[in-house]
């Protein structure tokens, strides 16, 4: 079974007792009846394991387990480790948002098409100025969210890996060709990407990274700094490779996931 989303729908703040139960009673049919999928069905991924591993903070200490290198990272919400970890790092310090980027508002908005639609939040990754430390107490007041800080590597280019059983595809993305993609690349759609070919050590960590976790499929991005290092980023459970495969005839991608759950 290809598992491309599992969302479970939630009652608004304003619905009344009645709907809220509904909601409540929907969710716990659906995870009974998921429930009772043989273990022996394959799953890409089993939803019930990338609840757990799609979190940086578990990621990252699993990368370090496998001797991956990464990036000097903090998560706090507390004003002086944060000015403590600026000044450690020189001022190159980036945010990252530890949730996922697409929770969604569910106030309906007209857009400019004059179509009903709901409003994604969430923020990009960026860089952190001396600008921003200002008022650092003020914000992290007393029961203030968290907030994930690494420092800012000196990007040569940056690698999704995509991770399918046994079988690695690897892409180069210049995202240092664009200003507005330097930080993530995300924020520029028809970036120069080529396929590109993993270290033999490279590959084996993630594949076996990958079976610990139990789960078949991830898009894994990396970095390779100026001084040719590869640090490893995050692993995007339910990542979109076609963006990739646009020049190809076909997804090399798509055909190994079908191969996969066929076998």
């Amino acid at each position: 079974m290809l598992c491309r989303s599992f969302y479970f729908p939630k009652a608004k703040d304003s619905s009344s007792t009645a709907d809220m139960l509904a909601t409540a009673e929907i969710k716990s049919t659906l995870k009974g009846f998921f429930s009772l999928i043989p273990e022996s069905c394959k799953w890409i991924n089993n939803p019930y394991l990338e609840e757990k591993i799609d979190n940086k903070i578990y990621q990252h200490q699993c990368a370090v387990k496998h001797g991956f290198k990464v990036p000097q990272t903090l998560v706090t919400n507390n004003a002086s480790k944060v000015k403590e970890f600026f000044k450690k790092n020189n001022g190159k310090i980036i945010i990252k948002q530890l949730s996922d980027i697409s929770l969604i508002d569910e106030s309906p908005y007209v857009n400019k098409d004059g179509i009903k639609d709901v409003e994604y939040k969430g923020f990009y990754t960026s860089a952190v100025t001396s600008s921003d430390l200002n008022n650092l107490e003020e914000y992290f007041c007393p029961g203030s969210a968290p907030v994930l800080l690494q420092e800012k590597l000196e990007k040569k280019s940056e690698l999704r890996v995509t991770v399918v059983g046994d079988r690695l595809f690897s892409y180069r993305i210049y995202s240092q060709e664009n200003d507005y993609s330097k930080v993530d690349f995300r924020h520029v759609d028809n970036l120069r990407t080529e396929k590109c070919q993993l270290s033999d050590e490279i590959s084996t960590k993630l594949i076996k990274m990958i079976k610990v976790w139990n789960i078949s499929f991830a898009a894994v991005d990396l970095v390779e700094t100026v001084s040719e290092e590869l640090f490893f980023l995050e692993a995007n459970v339910v990542g979109n490779w076609l963006w990739l495969e646009k020049e190809q005839d076909g997804s090399e991608i798509a055909k190994a996931i079908a191969d996969l759950l066929t076998q």
